[in-house]
Parts: C-alpha cells; sequence; structure tokens
C-alpha cells in the first residue's frame, strides 16, 4: 500500500493514473478471489 500512496503522490499524467487505476483494479480482483479461496478451503 505504501508503494501505491507514494505513486499517486507522483502521478501527475493520465498515463500514470491510468497504470495505477488497472493496479487497483488487480488488487481488489486478488483480494476477491482470495476470499472465496479461504472461504471454501
Amino acid at each position: 500500500m505504501g508503494y501505491l500512496t507514494y505513486r499517486i503522490y507522483e502521478a501527475d499524467r493520465k498515463k500514470d493514473f491510468t497504470h495505477l487505476s488497472r493496479l487497483v483494479k488487480w488488487i481488489m480482483l486478488s483480494g476477491m478471489l482470495s476470499m472465496l479461496l479461504f472461504r471454501y478451503t
């Protein structure tokens, strides 16, 4: 999370924010998938 916070602070171009948006979406997806994994194991 520290990396993400740092990158948001340093972002100044649309390309930077697009990359960060994709990163956050992957983090959320992995969180949801891990909840399913832990629920059914």
